[in-house]
């Protein structure tokens, strides 16, 4: 671990609807920054976009017990453009490493 540091990237409601490449998002759902992700998805113009919000983790998902859903997630989102042919909307994952659709 190593002090925080606090970046000013630019994505907000200005920027985010300008971005029309394929976006995953992957967020804790114990992360404080939960709701963020969730507005930055809204926000985002990609056609391809899709959220994930992983239960029973937080800001630090890399070093959490789940950390396997991170990892072939983002192999999958780069190796094919999807999640399990999904392409757009918001996820969960059930304790299999399955997908499956928030309300």
């Amino acid at each position: 671990m190593r002090a925080r540091t606090t970046t000013n990237w630019g994505w907000n409601r200005t920027t985010a609807p300008t971005l029309k490449l394929p976006m995953l998002i992957i967020v804790g759902r114990n992360d404080a920054l939960l709701s963020q992700g969730r507005d930055l998805y809204q926000d985002l113009g990609a056609e391809d976009k899709v959220l994930v919000e992983v239960p029973c983790a937080s800001h630090f998902l890399v070093w959490e017990t789940n950390h396997k859903i991170l990892q072939t997630a983002s192999k999958h989102w780069l190796r094919h453009g999807s999640l399990s042919g999904v392409r757009q909307g918001v996820f969960t994952v059930n304790g299999d490493g399955d997908l499956v659709p928030m309300p």
